[in-house]
């Protein structure tokens, strides 16, 4: 192996380093793999093995192939990917290479919906780019994975976060300050008006900034609150299944959760859809 393909980070509790002596036999047992790929690229534990060897290696080359081999055959998961994610992020520097874990996230939100996958690529967005990048990958998740009851709040928070932190940037009662007032204000109306769990915290949140604005500084709550209450009533019907999905371990009847959870969603849409037409 090259040493320009040999991974190097200096976090002293990295997991992709491994003792000289070990080497030898990690490189022997991935060579045994990969014969065992060459007859059946279907074995996914096997490919999961490969890529966890390249990785104690340190072999970023052969790694990169080993994942890329493996999201071939297999939707990885979000743990894997995260995984393959991280480990990319520890050695690029570039531009190009910043790009490229870009493009990774992109292939990751593809294979599963994952609230963490696109948390984690807004933090990366964040922390790597302009912000009207990270603004623009917010919102392909919350479009995305915005609706999931259990976890998409986690996405909005960091919406209304992005957005109040702007806010602080201002001297109240000016224009800019007027301005960004009505961007949190509609990242508060969006989030309440989808039945989230633990939106109650939101609403909380809510009532504090309206308690907190100048007085000189009016809004009309009305139409967040009718927003609210509506997905209030929503999530109480999703609540039961949200409590079983938690606590059911049996596949079948995890499958049969999400079967009839799925004909109640679709119930209410239509519902909704018929108000609004109305």
């Amino acid at each position: 192996m090259d040493k320009n393909d040999k991974m190097t980070t200096s976090d002293e509790d990295d997991d992709l380093s491994s003792s000289d002596g070990e080497d030898k036999e990690l490189e022997e047992r991935a060579s045994l793999l990969e014969g065992e790929l060459m007859n059946n690229k279907y074995l996914y534990e096997v490919h999961l093995e490969v890529v966890e060897i390249y990785r104690k290696l340190g072999d970023i080359k052969s790694m990169r192939a080993a994942y890329d081999r493996f999201s071939e055959y297999f939707p990885l998961t979000s743990t894997i990917w995260l995984a393959w994610i991280k480990d990319e992020i520890k050695i690029s520097t570039s531009s190009s290479e910043k790009k490229n874990i870009l493009a990774l996230f992109e292939r990751a939100v593809k294979d599963y919906l994952s609230v963490d996958v696109w948390l984690e690529y807004v933090q990366y967005c964040l922390g790597n780019f302009e912000l009207d990048e990270t603004y623009k990958t917010l919102e392909k998740g919350l479009s995305t994975a915005g609706l999931h009851t259990n976890q998409g709040s986690l996405l909005w928070d960091l919406l209304r976060e992005l957005e109040l932190t702007q806010l602080a940037l201002h001297e109240p009662l000016t224009d800019k300050w007027k301005q960004q007032v009505v961007k949190v204000v509609d990242a508060f109306k969006r989030q309440l008006s989808v039945p989230l769990m633990h939106m109650e915290s939101s609403y909380s949140e809510w009532k504090e900034l309206v308690g907190k604005l100048p007085s000189e500084y009016t809004i009309d709550p009305k139409p967040i609150e009718w927003g609210y209450q509506q997905a209030l009533k929503t999530l109480k019907t999703y609540q039961p299944f949200e409590d079983q999905l938690l606590i059911e371990q049996d596949e079948e009847t995890l499958y049969n959760i999400y079967k009839e959870y799925i004909k109640v969603t679709k119930i209410l849409l239509l519902l909704y859809a018929c108000m609004k037409e109305q």
